[in-house]
Formats: structure tokens, sequence, C-alpha cells
């Protein structure tokens, strides 16, 4: 893999975890202090 397919997949997986963040409903410092064990279960339901 490539500098720019790396930088590409890093935007990606940080845009996608904005994402979850703002559907689930948690606040930046909520998410920062969650445990592996705590993540919310998400369901995907494709439009």
């Amino acid at each position: 893999m490539n500098s720019q397919k790396l930088n590409e997949f890093r935007y990606l997986r940080e845009i996608t975890i904005v994402n979850v963040i703002r559907e689930v409903g948690y606040s930046a410092q909520k998410t920062l202090q969650l445990q592996a064990d705590e993540a919310p279960d998400l369901v995907f339901v494709q439009k």
C-alpha cells in the first residue's frame, strides 16, 4: 500500500468514526473515555 492510499484509508476511517459518533449521539469527550468493551452496538440499515 503506498503512502497516498494509506492516507486515504486513514481519512475515510476517521470520517466513519465521526459519523458513528454523531449517529449514536455521544460527545467527543465521552467517546474518548470509552473502554473497548463499552463501545455501542451499532446496526446500520441501508436506506
